[in-house]
Parts: C-alpha cells; sequence; structure tokens
C-alpha cells in the first residue's frame, strides 16, 4: 500500500522539479539571447536634475534584421495624470539617440520615472528605469578642489562629468541658475554654443580664473583687472580672477575656523564676509523665473454673480415650497407634487447653468505677452513670455517644439505626445472654470533684423522682421532719439523723425539700440490659440 501511494508522490515531485527547472533556465542559464532591443539613458553633465525642463537622452539600438517599435514613457512617481510619451522608430541594425522633453509642472512633479515597452512584441532591456532624488539648479566645474566647492559653493552640484564630455544641446542647460566653470576647463564650440544660449534664456555663467592660472582665451580680455561681464540675453557670462583657497594657507585656516563656528550655530559676521569674500554673489542667480511668470500670467476665474443666484435661490424656495403647496393643495392634487418638485427644480437648475454660462461666455479667451531681446550683430535672439487662459468649456490641445522651455501653473491632466520636433500636450491642461497660466522661454539664432541706415542728423529702417511694426523708438550712436511716425508693413522703409527724449512710459533704450512693440508673435507663438485671444510682443533690439 505504502508503494502505491509513493510512486505517485515521486513522479509528482519530478514534475514539479522538472518545472521549475524549465523556469529558471528561461532566468539564469548562461548564453541565453541578448535581447532584440536594448534602450540606456545617458548621462547629461550631472548626477542631478534641475527643477525646470528636464532632457532626457536615450541610445536606442536595435539588434535584429527587422523594424522594431518600442515606447518610451515619463511620469512623475507621485502624479498618474502626467505622462509624457514617444514611440521610437528602429529601422533593422539601427542605433538612435532619442531626447524627451519634458515641463516643469511644479516643483514636486519633477521626479520622473522611465518605463519603455516594446509594440510588436519584441524582447527589450532598458538598464536605468528612474529619475535621481537629487535636485540642483546650480552646478560646478569638477575642475575645483573639494576645499573650494566646500568654502565657496557648499550648495553648488559638482559634475561627475570633465566639462569636454559635456553635451552640447543648449536645453540641458536652459534650466539652471548658475553654472560655475574653470578657466582651465576645455570647451568646445558646440558646448560653448550650448551655454550662450543657456545663458541667453537666464543662466549666470561664471568663469572663476584661480591662482596663476592663464585668462581664458574664449572669454576676451580682462579689463584693469575688473571682472569681464557679457550680457546676453537674460543671463550674463562673467570671467573674474579668483585668489584660490589652497594658495593662501593662513586664509585657509581663517575659513575654516569660521566655517566650523558656523556649523555649530555661533553667527559670525566676519564668517559671511570671509567666505564670500570673492564678492561672487552678484554673478550667481537664485530664483525660479518662469514659475513666477505662469503664476503671474494666470487669469483668474470672473466673480461668480452671488446677488444673482441668491435672488434666484430665494425666489425657487418660495416656488418650490409655498407657492408649489398652496396651489395643489386648492386643487386637491397633492399628490402631483413628486411630479412638479423635480420639474421646478431642473427648471431652476437650467437657470442656474444660464446665469452661469451668460456670466463667463462659452468661449475661451487669453492673453499673452513676450518681451524678446535681439542681437542683430550675433543674430541671438532671447525670448520670454506669458500666457494665461480661462475657458468654461474644454479646449483644444497644445503645441510646442522641443526649443521650448515651459513651465505650467496650476494645470489638469497632462498627456503629453513627442512627434519629431514637436510636443502635444492634450486640452486636459487646462480645466473647466479654472485659471490656468504658463510660461515659455527659448533663444536661438534668428535673421529677422531692423536694418538701420544711419546718416547726418537723420535714420533710416526697414522692416526685416516679417510682421507689422506698430511702433518703434530709436537710439542712435550720439544718444539722440528718433520714433516712428506710423505702423510700418513688412519690408517697408521709413524714415524714423527726431524726438527730444523717450515718453515716460517707455523704457531707456542703450546706444544703437530699439524698442518696438509688434501686431502680431514672432519669436514665440501661443501653444494653444483661444477664441478671444490678445497678444502683446516686445522688441528689444540691438543693431551694432
Amino acid at each position: 500500500m505504502k508503494k502505491v501511494f509513493f510512486l505517485p508522490a515521486l513522479l509528482s515531485l519530478l514534475l514539479c522539479g522538472t518545472e521549475l527547472a524549465a523556469k529558471g533556465a528561461a532566468v539564469v542559464t548562461p548564453g541565453a539571447p541578448r535581447a532584440e532591443v536594448t534602450v540606456t539613458e545617458l548621462p547629461l553633465f550631472s548626477s542631478a536634475r534641475t527643477t525646470e525642463t528636464n532632457l532626457f537622452t536615450f541610445n536606442c539600438t536595435n539588434h535584429t534584421a527587422v523594424s522594431q517599435e518600442i515606447e518610451i514613457m515619463l511620469s512623475p512617481r507621485y502624479r498618474a495624470d502626467i505622462k509624457i510619451l514617444q514611440v521610437v522608430q528602429l529601422p533593422p541594425l539601427a542605433k538612435r539617440k532619442i531626447s524627451i522633453l519634458t515641463p516643469a509642472v511644479n516643483a514636486n512633479s519633477t521626479l520622473f520615472q522611465i518605463e519603455t515597452r516594446s509594440l510588436n512584441g519584441s524582447s527589450l532591456k532598458f538598464n536605468n528605469a528612474h529619475h535621481p532624488w537629487n535636485v540642483h539648479r546650480a552646478v560646478l566645474s569638477p575642475a575645483f578642489k573639494p576645499d573650494i566647492k566646500e568654502y565657496l559653493f557648499p550648495y553648488f552640484q559638482k559634475s561627475p562629468l570633465p566639462v569636454k564630455e559635456w553635451p552640447g544641446d543648449p536645453r540641458v542647460y536652459a534650466g539652471l541658475d548658475s553654472i560655475v566653470l574653470d578657466s582651465t576647463d576645455t570647451l568646445s564650440a558646440d558646448v560653448l554654443q550650448a551655454l550662450r544660449l543657456a545663458a541667453a534664456q537666464g543662466t549666470r555663467v561664471l568663469v572663476l580664473v584661480m591662482g596663476k592660472n592663464e585668462w581664458p582665451s574664449y572669454a576676451g580680455k580682462e579689463i584693469r583687472g575688473r571682472p569681464f561681464t557679457e550680457k546676453i540675453g537674460f543671463g550674463t557670462w562673467t570671467v573674474m580672477r579668483s585668489q584660490a583657497v589652497d594658495s593662501n594657507p593662513a586664509w585657509k585656516n581663517f575659513v575654516k575656523r569660521k566655517h566650523e563656528a558656523a556649523k555649530n550655530g555661533s553667527y559670525s559676521r566676519a564668517y559671511k564676509t570671509i567666505r564670500w569674500r570673492e564678492n561672487l554673489a552678484p554673478y550667481l542667480r537664485t530664483g525660479n523665473d518662469l514659475e513666477n511668470l505662469a503664476k503671474n500670467s494666470t487669469i483668474a476665474a470672473p466673480p461668480i454673480p452671488m446677488t444673482g443666484l441668491t435672488f434666484t435661490m430665494i425666489f425657487f424656495v418660495i416656488i418650490i415650497g409655498p407657492v408649489n403647496y398652496m396651489v395643489l393643495k386648492k386643487r386637491r392634487a397633492e399628490i402631483w407634487s413628486l411630479v412638479t418638485i423635480p420639474a421646478l427644480s431642473l427648471l431652476f437648475s437650467g437657470a442656474v447653468v444660464a446665469t452661469v454660462f451668460f456670466n463667463e461666455g462659452i468661449y475661451s479667451q487669453g492673453t499673452g505677452s513676450v518681451k524678446t531681446l535681439l542681437d542683430q550683430t550675433s543674430g541671438l535672439a532671447a525670448s520670454r513670455g506669458g500666457f494665461g487662459i480661462y475657458s468654461p468649456l474644454s479646449v483644444g490641445d497644445f503645441k510646442f517644439t522641443a526649443d521650448d522651455r515651459l513651465c505650467f501653473y496650476a494645470p489638469g491632466k497632462v498627456n503629453g505626445t513627442a512627434e519629431g520636433n514637436d510636443y502635444i500636450y492634450s486640452g486636459a491642461l487646462v480645466r473647466a472654470r479654472m485659471g490656468f497660466g504658463y510660461a515659455v522661454s527659448r533663444s536661438e539664432l534668428r535673421s529677422e533684423k531692423i536694418a538701420v541706415t544711419e546718416k547726418e542728423g537723420s535714420v533710416e529702417i526697414v522692416n526685416g522682421l516679417g510682421v507689422k511694426v506698430d511702433s518703434l523708438y530709436l537710439r542712435n550712436s550720439k544718444g539722440q532719439y528718433f520714433k516712428l511716425n506710423a505702423p510700418l508693413l513688412p519690408g517697408a522703409r521709413a524714415q524714423l523723425l527726431p524726438v527730444a527724449k523717450l515718453p515716460a512710459i517707455e523704457e531707456s533704450i542703450g546706444i544703437n539700440c530699439y524698442r518696438a512693440v509688434l501686431s502680431e508673435p514672432l519669436f514665440i507663438k501661443p501653444g494653444l490659440l483661444p477664441s478671444k485671444y490678445k497678444h502683446t510682443q516686445t522688441l528689444l533690439g540691438r543693431w551694432r
């Protein structure tokens, strides 16, 4: 009898062992075939991300002789309503570098996780599926010694990559407040251009010449030992000499003592002075300009007509209560209250809805204000705009390009799709009857310009912007002011009229500069055009 039970148990054990071995072989057997598609996230210039727009870059490789299709999706860890995805087509045996840009929704939603999946059932391997937790907006070159970082830049993220290995994509740097370089850092032409484009969007680049190091060739000449600062768009590029911490042991020990005293809670005015004896603070930047711009651009919802709604509710209570009861009682038809009460409720609900729509309308409305700094000598155009939208109903999709740096304020559901160089965000961004604002920043090389011909006592201009110029004030090389007498169409020529001084409402204008107000969007256009839209484009240009 024991043998009868023993044989089935032994067979069952053998079958289970065979099945487990087969499952284990699929996972751990040496020499298993490599994944058909591999996706690798590439490092940028730092192990940290910024709280502004994030750029993610991937190497996607197809190891097969057939085409493959995969999807890369980015989403914050704690907001399931925000998703950015891109579909990648991989030809046979192809390798593609893919960059995905994500908007800054708010400071707590930039911790993105990355997911990949195959759309045609191929095996896929992805070796880095999570966004780093540490977030910094100020980066320090790895050329600086640890003691300099500790005493002068304690809150900076030190890049693990040498500057010569930094990417040449300006979108990587555009979300940073400050970047500090050593004068010995090697900057390729691409990185130099990318940093200048980032500076045009507001990043401050500071190059320190430590100790006896030579002045960098790309920075121009030192002027009388003072910092050499170049204004680039909304940011700056500064080169200045610095006393190296390790060049003076006595000073180093003094700073160290003050540093330890401050860590122990002892306030020292001398410590603050010595720590910033380089006077670096004016050349560094803090704060989120785009977030404030998006917030200030938000269109508030129209006020609720409380007076009208209050009288409507009082009238409703009187009608549905005493009046309804007395009429039905007089007719001895109280049972009909089962019909009249729901009917009156529907009637007055419709009246409330009609009152709200009459107050708000049914069309979306929006405003946009863009300021552009145009350097016609280099063609560099730096633009920054704030946009606000209010709609009682759902609106259409948003469309931006990969060069746009975005910041959303009070968004709803964000479903983004990358299509080539365009990014499409769903209309659920704008919640019904809720104010919504967003800011856009971009810097690029453009060919549009106002051609200026300066003669003795007169100035002539040609509109080469491609849009109508409503008004223009100009200051020539001698400091004299001129203005445009009438709107100027694209391609048209006009003689400017001299004026004694600028009107009080105008901004100050530098030598060889002008201030123009345009009739339509040019450098930054709204990602969504509401039914009713008012746009203001201000152009501050320099022609030489």
